[in-house]
């Protein structure tokens, strides 16, 4: 099925877009989608959400539109991907590094290619602010009661928060606990 929404007053779509081959752009924060007459675009800031479904594995990946969120007191421009939902979400936040070239003539070494390279943060949420997962000490900017538990979690489990997959072990955790209490 293929579908086009309808546009707001305010330029958002209203309606859900599926069945188009898609691609988005992350430095200039747009959504490419290919239609029978060539290629249409769709500025990041007027989506609030994507569902974006694999062609090759089939698994869903949810983004969220970081436009609500602050990093470092900025705005924050692109989308988030949703790794781990709750009270304590923890998000990928992607964004694009360009290396200039080192080529040195006078040793022929180094590159003389522009490279354009796609990174990530690991981040979480609080208060509507980012903060970037590097290690241990990390987890002093959570608030104090998640914090102790984010602390006996890592002791408990051996966790190395350099390493992804411990990242999203430890918020799995603290998000389990959180929806037990409720």
């Amino acid at each position: 099925m293929r579908r086009m929404g309808e546009r707001l007053a305010d330029g958002r779509i209203k309606q859900l877009i599926e069945g188009y081959l898609t691609r988005f752009d992350i430095s200039s924060n747009e959504l490419e989608f290919k239609v029978a007459g060539g290629v249409k675009v769709l500025p990041g800031k007027q989506i609030d959400n994507i569902v974006w479904i694999d062609s090759i594995s089939s698994i869903p990946r949810y983004l969220i539109n970081g436009k609500n969120f602050k990093m470092n007191d900025a705005a924050v421009d692109g989308f988030l991907e949703v790794l781990v939902d709750g009270t304590v979400p923890l998000y990928r936040k992607y964004y694009v590094e360009i290396l200039k070239p080192n080529f040195s003539p006078a040793l022929n070494v180094g590159s003389k290619d522009t490279k354009v390279l796609r990174k990530y943060l690991l981040v979480f949420a609080k208060q509507g602010s980012l903060y970037q997962i590097k290690s241990k000490k990390s987890v002093a900017q959570l608030d104090p009661t998640i914090q102790d538990r984010a602390n006996s979690i890592i002791d408990k489990l051996d966790l190395n928060l350099k390493d992804e997959s411990h990242v999203i072990r430890l918020f799995t955790e603290l998000n389990r606990v959180d929806a037990g209490n409720k």
